[in-house]
């Protein structure tokens, strides 16, 4: 008798053991959460038929948040679709030239320079995938609209037959709200029933714009490596 009652207990302990990790392993319902990570941009100019034609690429940082509604069971397929909106961090700028052009008797002497600022973003993401014990990885398609500044700096003195024309410095910015669409990959893994943590990486094809003067075109995509921290209601 209390043998029986002893295995009647563990079969009972173990069942709610598997109910709650399924509890905590399924991924249902709406979650939010935050994102930062790092997001590295290729640009390239061109267009201009000189020395400034070429490929520079800047670092930022971006930070975020999430709202994202998800459909799974343990062991089976995994279905989302997130929005999510946020601000980079951070810009710099690279020399595009540096150096003296010179043709007949007109010379250009001085440094120039392009600064590229990504400021506010926003995306809407859908996501496909395979949710496993305590886990779920999957691949996604992002379409995303990104806030791009682009300013170009110059320092330079213009002479002809070795007489000064000009000299001095002065900027030019342009403001662009830029399209991309891009795929990309994930993983998330549940803490508990309510916290998860996991990791996005997306490749970003992005609109061209023209730069600052009106000749340049400025050819654009983006590296996205992000961490996530969900709470699931």
């Amino acid at each position: 008798m209390r043998l029986n009652k002893i295995l009647l207990a563990a079969a009972s302990a173990l069942t709610l053991m598997g109910a709650v990790q399924a509890e905590a392993a399924a991924y249902n319902g709406f979650s939010m959460g935050a994102t930062a990570g790092w997001t590295s941009n290729s640009v390239k100019l061109s267009g201009t038929g000189t020395p400034l034609d070429k490929s520079l690429r800047f670092n930022q940082a971006p930070f975020g948040l999430f709202v994202q509604y998800s459909k799974s069971a343990p062991q089976s397929v995994f279905f989302g679709i997130g929005l999510e909106a946020g601000y980079h961090f951070g810009s710099a700028k690279k020399n595009l030239f540096e150096g003296t052009i010179a043709q007949n008797n007109i010379a250009f002497t001085g440094k120039i320079e392009l600064e590229h600022k990504r400021k506010f973003y926003s995306e809407i993401a859908a996501k496909l995938g395979y949710t496993f014990s305590d886990s779920v990885l999957y691949g996604l398609v992002a379409l995303r609209g990104t806030q791009v500044e682009n300013t170009l700096s110059a320092n330079a003195v213009l002479t002809e037959n070795g007489q000064v024309v000009v000299s001095g410095n002065g900027k030019k910015s342009k403001k662009d709200f830029v399209f991309g669409f891009g795929p990309g990959v994930g993983f998330d893994m549940k803490i508990n029933d309510k916290w998860s943590v996991g990791a996005e990486y997306k490749f970003m094809f992005e609109k061209s714009v023209s730069a600052a003067l009106s000749k340049e075109n400025i050819k654009m995509n983006s590296h996205n490596l992000m961490a996530r921290l969900s709470y699931h209601f």
